[in-house]
């Protein structure tokens, strides 16, 4: 994604683009496993605080709101103090939220929900903006189908590691290895920092106004991009309704102990990996990444359909293939998305133009999870919320077909 700041910022920054891509990389790890956090801890959360099955939900919904909130305001701050500064600082910030979580008050994990949001906000647009001037445009595709795979790679991990230490040592130890994490990556960034921010204007002072702004107004103006930002948010409902249920629904409901699904979410994420590299290259080879849309959409709604017939006998070895199959396609699609958006923006406005579709994008991530918590709670089970949930991407690929029935590069 690109960040939202001008346009005619620096590019061709000196001293290569291996280093600035290896620190995007470790962030956008890093990113995703703190976002693991409550969906891989859920069962232990739901038996000691008491929740229903649909609370996880919604406190997933509001990690992605305060997200929201710091993305459309981040603009003047990134362009102030410098986007890996900005990074460093949210991510101490997230890593206190992660400790918070291990409290017993009441309201410790809404306090949880609102620094891990904050610290994700920015992530995306600081790391386009380091990879925007370091990268060579020749390589810039490679490099930022990359960098989209960090966060799946995050999230595997998390969903490998969080479970066996909440095993090991309750709560405490879950949020202590996130938090952890967090604070390891803002200080392994730090011999970046001053090329990264070298092009920071500290004398900037935006008004938070024009900052919350500007994302909406660049893409409500051109029909294709308000389209292709409503696909990305029917495409993300998936994302993240899986992030915050799988673990739980294979817990409570299939009765699969915590590390095998833990590990059954770390699949789910590996093949988001390789579905990400994988829609980059097949959007090239057909020209086309409206197609690839598509075929991300039909398989999500074949996810929702497999998930719906979900069985307590289905043995570890059958969950492992259609769980990494699943994240291919629910999770595969980001970069393509993102890259067409930025194809279809006006002159001088990427910045903007990619900050407000991924806002609407982080609408889905958050609006996803809430709804169908409801859903869960009005029907009572996770058979028919799941079959409900498959409606999304069903209306990606209607909306597609509205905008351009034939998918090729010259849509």
């Amino acid at each position: 994604m690109t960040s939202p700041l001008p346009a005619d910022r620096p590019k061709g920054a000196p001293g290569g683009w291996g280093a600035p891509l290896a620190t995007i990389f470790a962030v956008q790890v890093t990113a995703g496993f703190m976002l693991q956090l409550l969906p891989t801890t859920a069962p232990a959360l739901m038996a000691q605080r008491g929740w229903s099955e649909g609370t996880i939900g919604y406190l997933s919904a509001l990690i992605m709101s305060c997200s929201i909130v710091v993305l459309l305001a981040c603009g003047p701050l990134l362009r102030r103090f410098g986007p890996l500064r900005v990074i460093q600082v949210q991510f101490v910030v997230g890593a206190f939220g992660a400790l918070l979580l291990g409290l017993p008050a009441a309201l410790a994990p809404l306090a949880t929900c609102f620094l891990l949001g904050s610290a994700y906000g920015p992530t995306a647009p600081a790391g386009s903006d380091i990879l925007h001037r370091f990268s060579p445009p020749r390589h810039h595709a490679l490099i930022f189908s990359i960098r989209q795979a960090g966060v799946p790679l995050g999230a595997a991990g998390a969903g490998l590691v969080l479970p066996l230490a909440l095993s090991a040592g309750g709560l405490a130890a879950a949020t202590g290895v996130t938090a952890a994490v967090l604070v390891g990556c803002a200080c392994l960034v730090q011999p970046m920092r001053r090329r990264a921010d070298a092009d920071r204007v500290s004398t900037d002072r935006t008004p938070l106004g024009m900052a919350l702004g500007l994302p909406f107004k660049a893409i409500w103006g051109l029909r294709d991009l308000r389209g292709l930002a409503a696909i990305g948010g029917f495409l993300a409902v998936g994302q993240g309704v899986l992030n915050a249920f799988l673990v739980t629904f294979l817990v409570t409901t299939l009765s699969v102990p915590l590390e095998s699904a833990g590990l059954i979410f770390a699949a789910m994420h590996g093949g988001g990996i390789v579905g990400r590299l994988l829609a980059g290259w097949l959007a090239d080879r057909l020209r086309s990444g409206l197609a690839v849309l598509r075929i991300a959409a039909i398989g999500g709604v074949m996810s929702s359909l497999y998930l719906s017939v979900a069985s307590q006998d289905w043995s570890l070895a059958v969950w492992l293939v259609p769980a990494a199959a699943t994240g291919v396609f629910v999770f595969g699609w980001n970069g393509v998305l993102m890259s067409e958006v930025a194809r279809r923006a006006s002159a001088g406005t990427i910045g903007e133009t990619t900050a407000g579709a991924t806002t609407i994008i982080y609408l889905g991530l958050m609006l996803g999870p809430a709804g169908f918590a409801a859903v869960h709670g009005l029907l009572g089970g996770f058979d028919l919320a799941f079959i409900g949930f498959g409606a999304w991407p069903a209306l990606a690929i209607l909306l597609s077909i509205v905008l351009h029935p034939r998918a090729t590069s010259s849509s």
